[in-house]
């Protein structure tokens, strides 16, 4: 008997399922959690009539269980993956993507990757049967959900991990794919990396300092017929606790909390010995107390005391340490920072592949590129303004550059895409090698301001650095706002 629903859609295809119909009774009753993993073990026959009894459902435990692992996993930060690991997942989760990948396909790869990079404590007592001298996982997905398109995402992960880890036994840059037919194969032939039309550049799958490592691998595309060996082929929806405020504050006084915070960012810290970091305590308690004392500010009923959860407590840790540096060699002033440079991307370029994009665009005159592409009016009228503007050199809107910049928030490591990047002129009008990094943005969340610091730690290291200019990062609110950063932009070091 079919069962007709008036809304089929009920879930974005970006987002993690949050409902779904359940069968009972010959009716569809919609819930508000995600479907558990499992299956109907067939039609059965009843009096002569061919009947799907809902009782049997059968779910799948494991299944289940590695995708709660999985998403504490992702919502952690993905700890203990490894940078170039954190570099694709980042670039494939970024929401500033051209084509979006669905949620499907991102958890797909996410757990065959914490497979091999989630937390050992964790993997390790899993129930996963071992029988043979290689691993088997397998990841099922429905028709038309984007299987090859996963299939692109782990040759990438592994392919790009073992160029930068060469003697990781985890990793492989040899893939072997095999089809169950000649149509399957010809199909597949996409997940070449070399192939004109690979998926890898066709789905934005690599990172453009990466893609050329990309390259490196060996990848096999073939039918499995001509192998001679035999075919064997035969918590959502918990409620929250509510708890009491006086007795959690009665916890978490906020002395103890900024003690607690300063001995965290104290052992965390990258120089000096233990003994030295020890006699930095009071220093760091110090700052602890007075950023709290004047960052602080509290919304409706909420008290000091709150520092003490995590999502607060993490990006005071992320505020204070950023702005802790090491003394000079001479003890008057912080030691400057240096970049640290990814080995396999170079330095980046604005001579890229031409692509296509069906975003919102304008012509440009001062940029390498054509077009531009415009994601708002203000994005619109601030590349007009640079294309008009004496102080201007050239400029790019920073689309499929691979121009990111590193922040933590909530102790945990982002990446973000600026807007724009200039290169001015100097005071006489001819170029100069200063060059200014443009973030548009309307409403101003907490995040923006961890972006914010590390926009500054970014600057500051190339800037010491001295090989790529001088550097600058503004933020600006409204267009309007523009010429007065290019003024400020436009001055030189012994005016600031």
């Amino acid at each position: 008997m079919a069962i007709v629903v008036d809304q089929p859609i009920i879930n974005s295809p970006f987002e993690e399922p949050a409902r779904h119909y359940r069968i009972r009774g010959g009716t569809a009753e919609l819930v508000d959690e995600r479907r558990p993993s499992g299956y109907m073990p067939g039609l059965r026959t009843r009096g002569g009539r061919q009947t799907l009894v809902e009782e049997e459902f059968v779910e799948l435990p494991l299944v289940n269980d590695i995708r709660g692992r999985v998403q504490r996993w992702r919502e952690a930060g993905y700890p203990g993956a490894t940078r170039t690991t954190l570099d694709l997942l980042r670039h494939w989760r970024s929401a500033e993507r051209e084509r979006r990948l669905s949620f499907c396909q991102l958890e797909a790869a996410e757990t065959a990757i914490w497979l091999d990079e989630g937390p050992q404590t964790e993997v390790s007592r899993l129930p996963l049967e071992q029988q043979e001298r290689y691993r088997r996982h397998c990841l099922k997905m429905a028709t038309g959900s984007g299987k090859t398109v996963v299939m692109a995402m782990l040759i990438a992960w592994s392919v790009l991990n073992k160029a930068r880890q060469p003697a990781d036994k985890r990793f492989s840059d040899a893939v072997l794919v095999l089809c169950p037919n000649l149509t399957v194969k010809e199909r597949l032939a996409v997940l070449k990396p070399a192939a004109p039309e690979n998926y890898y550049e066709a789905f934005d799958l690599v990172p453009s300092g990466l893609a050329s490592a990309l390259l490196g691998g060996r990848v096999m595309v073939t039918n499995c017929h001509a192998l001679t060996v035999p075919d064997d082929s035969r918590r959502r929806g918990a409620r929250g606790a509510v708890h009491d405020r006086s007795g959690y504050y009665a916890d978490h006084r906020v002395a103890r909390t900024m003690f607690d915070i300063a001995a965290k960012i104290t052992d965390d810290l990258k120089f000096g010995d233990e003994q030295g970091r020890r006699l930095m305590f009071p220093q760091v308690l110090a700052i602890v107390r007075r950023y709290v004392e004047t960052r602080l500010e509290l919304v409706g009923e909420a008290a000091p005391e709150e520092i003490a959860l995590g999502k607060y407590r993490s990006t005071i840790e992320a505020r204070v340490s950023a702005a802790i540096r090491p003394a000079d060699e001479d003890g008057d002033g912080p030691s400057a920072l240096l970049p640290v440079l990814r080995d396999m991307a170079g330095i980046g370029t604005t001579d890229i592949s031409p692509f296509l994009t069906s975003r919102p665009s304008l012509p440009a005159i001062k940029s390498h590129l054509s077009h531009a592409v415009v994601d708002s009016g203000w994005e619109r009228r601030v590349a007009a303004a640079l294309d008009e503007s004496r102080r201007v050199h050239a400029w790019v809107k920073n689309v499929r550059l691979g121009f990111t910049i590193p922040y933590q928030h909530q102790g945990v490591g982002h990446e973000f895409t600026p807007d724009f990047l200039c290169a001015l002129r100097g005071a006489t009008g001819a170029p100069s090698d200063e060059h200014l990094i443009i973030e548009v943005k309307g409403l101003e969340r907490e995040q923006d301001r961890s972006k914010d610091v590390g926009a500054r730690r970014w600057h500051d290291a190339v800037n010491h650095w001295g090989k790529l200019g001088r550097w600058r990062y503004a933020k600006i609110h409204t267009p309007y706002q523009l010429s007065q950063v290019l003024g400020v932009a436009d001055r030189s070091e012994g005016d600031e």
